[in-house]
């Protein structure tokens, strides 16, 4: 439950997401053969086989096993030397690689990254701590409801269960506890594996310092020892829950709310509902990436040196065969070019140097997201050398004008022909609308398709920064109608659109919708 309510940190489908199932697997086995099935350890060689091809942090599936030899070394005072075995030959497995022992040592360059202070580790997100104060001071009351604060509560209870695990000797489960929150700690990315790894310990924990309560509560009471209630509390380490009837609804109301969630998550109630740009579904997702603009490079053959974005490179090398810039692996990226590549994006008119310096025929990059680069274009629409010849929902495409003088470049007679030739004209109509937001948009999930059209929102910014106003407010009026939701980004642009034009009426109606 608590991994569905903190998706909106990263809902797609990623790699990592197969870590997440092996890790379980492994403590599966591992848990199994502690409490007794001594046939399960056959199965982690297989595991760690299948895992080591599979995803980079399989390294995780031995850290867990040499925690189990540890803490089990720790709670008998003797080595376990079936398990041990076992171990060995899960390592020889994890040697069976493409890579061999650079399989091994691979990741601990990806822990250097997200571990150290790196210009890198700063530009992307999921690679920063969730324990900084930084977002928190940034999200102000929005932290009460943010995935942010889950991890933390969750971190909370984590180090409460670690001393409780400690009091009651239960070594393996204090050092999993450990290894784990301090992996969650090293970047917010690896939320998955903490929760996977933790949640049933917390669990474990939480229910038997209530059940220890209630034994206390019991023996003030009475004021004599109850020694079954005493028997009961020194089994509660290795029974998940002596609680039958607070288990039961425990899980009851989790399997309630995930049931909740995941109707509304696919019909985009809930990511709608959390703000979450991401959308059910298993296509490629035209809002994330430039799925769109890169048909167009393919279908009109455009080819040349590129200048992309880094959230583009990945599905650029898949679907266009030309050598990309800058993709999303971040290993192999040299601190030099990475600073030229991040001060573009920073500072104003920052992505001259890169022209300057690489020359490219083509740039292609989210408008929305690279402002800066952007604004650029805009700013020196007439002399920077490059013309905008496509744009959507979400890209811009800029060819060398000297190189490819073949192409037109945008104009708003070209999009209206394109847009409904009335839609302008219900602005008003628009403007009176209103349409729900809020709770009543994950109720509203639970019946049918929420949407969104973010792509309409974004064309009109982008039809309104380069002075295309018409083809703007056709995009808005679009947007709106599109959607199931409230739009108020949608609003505040047109808020500001009117103010410019001296129509105070409209634009404090506009600004009214969009708060």
């Amino acid at each position: 439950m608590a991994v569905v309510f903190i998706q909106p940190l990263s809902f797609e489908i990623r790699p990592h997401v197969l870590s997440w199932i092996f890790v379980n697997l492994i403590l599966l086995v591992l848990d199994g053969y502690k409490n007794g099935n001594k046939k399960q350890l056959f199965f982690l060689p297989i595991i760690m086989l299948l895992w080591v091809n599979t995803h980079s942090l399989s390294i995780l599936g031995l850290v867990t096993i040499a925690i189990y030899n540890a803490g089990i070394y720790l709670e008998k005072r003797e080595l376990d030397k079936t398990l041990l075995l076992y171990s060995v030959l899960s390592f020889a497995a994890f040697l069976i690689n493409p890579y061999f022992l650079n399989g091994l040592l691979y990741p601990f360059t990806q822990f250097g990254i997200i571990s150290g202070n790196s210009l890198l580790k700063s530009y992307i997100g999921e690679f920063q701590s969730p324990f900084t104060g930084k977002e928190i001071e940034q999200l102000g009351s929005k932290y009460f409801s943010s995935p942010l604060l889950i991890i933390h509560l969750s971190a909370l209870f984590s180090i409460l269960s670690i001393f409780r695990s400690l009091i009651q000797k239960q070594f393996t489960d204090a050092l999993l506890l450990a290894a784990y929150l301090v992996l969650l700690y090293l970047a917010t990315k690896n939320y998955g594996y903490f929760f996977m790894v933790s949640l049933p310990l917390i669990v474990k924990y939480t229910l038997s310092w209530l059940e220890s309560r209630k034994v206390k509560t019991a023996k003030q009471k009475t004021g004599t020892p109850d020694k079954k209630k005493n028997k009961e509390l020194k089994k509660i380490s290795a029974s998940p829950a002596t609680n039958l009837k607070l288990f039961q609804r425990i899980s009851f109301t989790a399997i309630a709310i995930a049931a909740i969630l995941s109707i509304t998550s696919i019909t985009n109630g809930y990511p709608i509902f959390r703000h979450s740009p991401f959308r059910f579904g298993f296509n490629a997702d035209n809002d994330q990436l430039p799925v769109e603009a890169t048909a167009f490079l393919n279908k009109h053959q455009i080819k040349g040196k590129l200048l992309n974005h880094l959230d583009f490179g990945g599905y650029l090398m898949a679907q266009y065969n030309e050598k990309v810039f800058i993709d999303g692996r971040m290993e192999i990226l040299e601190d030099e070019f990475f600073k030229n590549y991040y001060e573009s994006l920073t500072i104003r008119n920052g992505i001259q140097s890169l022209l300057n310096k690489y020359n490219p025929d083509v740039v292609i990059f989210p408008y929305i997201k690279a402002t800066y680069w952007w604004d650029y274009f805009v700013s020196n629409k007439n002399k920077s050398g490059y013309k905008a010849v496509y744009f959507d929902g979400l890209s811009a495409i800029y060819l060398k004008s000297s190189t490819y003088p073949q192409f037109a470049e945008i104009t708003e007679k070209n999009i209206l022909s394109a847009l409904d030739p009335n839609a302008a004209n219900r602005i008003n109509e628009c403007i009176e609308t209103s349409k729900p937001q809020g709770l009543l948009v994950l109720l509203n999930g639970l019946r049918q398709n929420q949407r969104f059209s973010i792509a309409d929102q974004n064309k009109a910014s982008y039809c309104f920064a380069n002075g295309f106003t018409t083809a703007a407010i056709a995009y808005s009026v679009t947007g709106i109608e599109k959607s199931t939701i409230h739009t108020p980004n949608i609003f505040k642009n047109l808020s500001i659109h009117f103010r410019d034009k001296k129509m105070y009426n409209e634009a404090q109606l506009c600004e009214d919708k969009s708060e």
